[in-house]
């Protein structure tokens, strides 16, 4: 059913139902308007029996597999063990449409089963290609075909080839199957080649690490064992405070009195300190 035709049927038993008369009817029932002190106590005095415990039944039957041939029966064994009448008659209608909208599904269902197989078989028959014989007959060029032992050989050589090519493409294949396989081993051998140049590249730098910190260590040690000598020597070198540093005066020796250049005998040509004499040109003649 359409939206379009429910709502129609829907507003047509609206406009009867909701009438004013039956608006101040179901409010007089109640009690409530006009006010009448004794309906309202009557109601409520009242324990009426109510359907929960038929449909209790029903809940408590054990379940029902709608897939199974029997579940028809079963559903109107348990329709039958409701009491009232009303709930019977219910059930009765809900489970024929239950039924109809399951045979329904299932139909649909078949049928869109058979429709994939279908198409499944057409692309399959397509990429199939032609047959032998279709072959044959397009390159002969001719509809009827006679069957001469010339033509014979040509459709068995035909069928020859075919089969070679079939026989190529499955060792075509499995040859790029095998590289295939060939390209993932030597893939993964150098994966865990890198893997491995990784790891021995990390333990070296583990090492080389640990060697200079050994060095290092070694170093301190040496230095701390050379403070305290270097301390002792500057101990014994250090000068108390306040008392400047004696300093050895060495006294020059004494300086000969010069003697006149007339008193310098002629034959010493230098010094005692080494210069070499010059004499006057006036004394040169003497």
């Amino acid at each position: 059913m359409s939206k379009k035709d429910f709502f129609k049927l829907f507003w047509l038993a609206w406009q009867k139902a909701f009438t004013e008369a039956n608006i101040k009817s179901s409010w007089k029932k109640t009690g409530l308007v006009p006010w009448c002190p004794s309906v309202v106590l009557n109601k409520l005095r009242q324990q009426p029996v109510r359907n929960e415990v038929h449909l209790g039944r029903l809940s408590s039957s054990p379940p029902i597999d709608w897939d199974s041939p029997t579940a028809k029966r079963s559903i109107r064994k348990a329709v039958n063990r409701a009491v009232n009448k009303k709930t019977k008659k219910l059930l009765s209608k809900l489970t024929e449409e239950l039924l109809s909208t399951k045979a329904q599904l299932t139909l649909a269902k078949i049928e869109k089963k058979k429709v994939f197989e279908a198409l499944r078989t057409a692309q399959k028959s397509h990429k199939r290609g032609k047959k032998l014989i279709e072959e044959f007959r397009a390159s002969e060029g001719s509809g009827a075909i006679v069957f001469s032992p010339t033509k014979v050989r040509k459709l068995l050589n035909l069928q020859k080839a075919r089969e070679q090519a079939k026989e190529q493409q499955k060792v075509n294949k499995a040859l790029k199957h095998q590289q295939a396989i060939a390209a993932r081993e030597l893939k993964a051998q150098e994966a865990q080649q890198k893997k491995d140049d990784k790891a021995a590249a990390s333990i070296a730098k583990k090492k080389a690490a640990a060697d200079a910190k050994v060095i290092r260590k070694a170093t301190r040690e040496v230095l701390k064992a050379q403070k305290p000598r270097e301390k002792e020597s500057e101990v014994v070198n250090r000068r108390p405070r306040g008392r400047p540093a004696k300093q050895m005066s060495l006294k020059k020796p004494p300086i000969p009195p010069r003697q006149p250049l007339a008193q310098i005998p002629p034959n010493q040509q230098s010094s005692r300190s080494g210069r070499t004499i010059k004499r006057p040109a006036h004394l040169l003649g003497d």
